[in-house]
């Protein structure tokens, strides 16, 4: 399915469902980063703990993204403006920093602050700028080379389901407060074909 699809589908806006692939797919690149102890691998490897958020604000100032050669298109795909192994270079130092909390999201908030985190890098953790190209695919190796070179078949675009209450489909309530959430899930259950004049007011 295109993104378009998926976002239609779930009820989300198209730069949401982007995020959420362009976050899952860098955290699948930073498990299969073979620079890293034991300690961070192990650290890494527990999406229950890993702090995604960390990463994702990283990933998010221009000037990081510069740092790593990269840049991401419409649909959250990484693509890669340097040699793959100058990126993993950088990459595995920031998830290595962000594994031994060296950086987290307490001390590194603002743009200045995570500028002056990337200069404070040292040149042999730093990408070199040797000009090349490569994609998620082709970090994640053999197995998602294979992936990629295998077309699926082309499926007709799906349309979004219609929503039989005031809550459209997929829609979710992740405000912790009872009242709240006892109020939302009255507006799911106000059916529009059986209350239409409670679903009106």
């Amino acid at each position: 399915m295109t993104v378009t699809e998926v976002a239609a589908m779930v009820g989300f806006p198209h730069s949401q469902v982007a995020e959420f692939l362009r976050s899952y797919g860098m955290y699948r690149v930073a498990c299969n980063l073979e620079a890293m102890t034991d300690e961070v691998r192990s650290r890494v490897q527990d999406p229950r703990s890993w702090p995604a958020s960390t990463v994702d604000r990283l990933l998010d100032n221009k000037h990081v993204r510069e740092w790593l050669g990269i840049e991401f298109d419409a649909d959250g795909n990484v693509k890669g403006k340097i040699k793959p192994e100058e990126f993993k270079k950088g990459f595995a130092r920031i998830i290595s920093d962000v594994a031994t909390e060296k950086v987290t999201s307490r001390t590194h908030n603002t743009a200045k602050e995570i500028e002056s985190y990337v200069k404070s890098i040292k040149p042999e953790s730093t990408p070199g700028k040797t000009k090349g190209s490569f994609t998620a695919m082709d970090l994640l190796g053999k197995g998602g080379a294979k992936a990629a070179s295998t077309p699926s078949p082309r499926k007709r675009p799906t349309t979004a389901k219609k929503s039989r209450s005031l809550v459209p489909p997929g829609f979710r309530c992740e405000i912790r407060s009872a009242r709240i959430n006892e109020v939302f899930t009255e507006l799911k259950n106000c059916r529009l074909d059986t209350h239409k004049n409670s679903a009106g007011v």
